[in-house]
């Protein structure tokens, strides 16, 4: 395990992008208040072992599950998987994850701020609304609205990995981020200030029209950390993206026209992942 002091994500409560890293705003006497429940396998997962969990970020509640391979070699390594906008724990976008864990990969998913069991009847469609608009038409309380979801994200995504630090089943040396969609920002972002995250993988990537938080700004902080980004041939976002990460960085083309991989793209990803964990 590493050391506590070394490894801890810096967010800035500005989110302004001097010298590639995010400021923190954590508190770090923030009790993480880690709930772990068994609980019934998601069917396209059967045979995984399934734990439901909950923990304290930013004095927020946020939920997860964790699926581990029934066979498996303890400590496992894991992936955290962001799905994209509107996406929850109940939705199928991710069960292309399944063969994940029967390869003995262990899973982890939460509901990001004002999705599935957070949502607001207040703020998730204005949420929405705002991923999906371009910069030039968001208004300043959308922006305002974009920041602060995004800025809550980095420390959920920091938040669960202190809690995996503390499961034996979790091999915390091994931790993959994989993001999907606009959950592909978030998985960027998270990784530039997390040094934990051992191996990155982005799908489907879409621009990121205010600067303090696009990826773009902040994807070559991840280096020495390969990543991966998995997208269309003429995808302009993707090519930026991949230009802004330092090496080792790898390119794919998919078919991210939906919110899930296919399995081609499903099983390019899982094997770079399992190369990243090797080397």
């Amino acid at each position: 395990m590493r050391a506590p002091g070394n490894s801890r994500a810096k967010l800035a409560p500005t989110m302004t992008p001097a010298n590639s890293r995010l400021k923190s705003s954590l508190r770090a006497e923030e009790h993480l208040g880690l709930l772990v429940t068994a609980s019934n396998c998601p069917p396209a997962f059967d045979g995984a072992i399934a734990s439901r969990f909950e923990l304290t970020s930013r004095g927020d509640r946020v939920p997860g599950r964790l699926l581990l391979p029934e066979s498996r070699s303890v400590p496992c390594p894991l992936v955290l998987a962001l799905g994209d906008a509107g996406q929850s724990l109940g939705t199928s976008s991710l069960d292309f994850l399944a063969s994940w864990v029967r390869a003995g990969i262990a899973v982890a998913t939460i509901d990001l701020s004002l999705h599935g069991e957070r949502a607001s009847a207040k703020f998730s469609e204005r949420l929405l609304t705002a991923i999906a608009s371009d910069a030039g038409s968001l208004d300043e309380n959308g922006k305002a609205l974009l920041t602060e979801f995004t800025r809550q994200s980095i420390a959920d995504v920091t938040r669960v990995l202190d809690a995996m630090e503390g499961l034996p089943v979790v091999d915390d040396t091994r931790v993959a981020i994989l993001g999907l969609g606009n959950g592909a920002a978030l998985a960027a972002l998270a990784a530039s200030v997390d040094e934990r995250l051992s191996a990155v993988v982005l799908a489907a990537n879409r621009a990121v029209g205010i600067p303090e938080i696009d990826p773009q700004r902040h994807a070559g902080a991840i280096a020495p950390r390969p990543v991966l980004i998995l997208g269309g041939a003429e995808n302009a976002v993707d090519r930026a993206l991949f230009d802004a990460c330092g090496e080792p960085r790898t390119r794919a083309n998919a078919d991210c026209t939906g919110t899930a991989l296919k399995d081609a793209d499903a099983e390019t990803a899982r094997d770079f992942v399992e190369k990243a964990f090797a080397g």
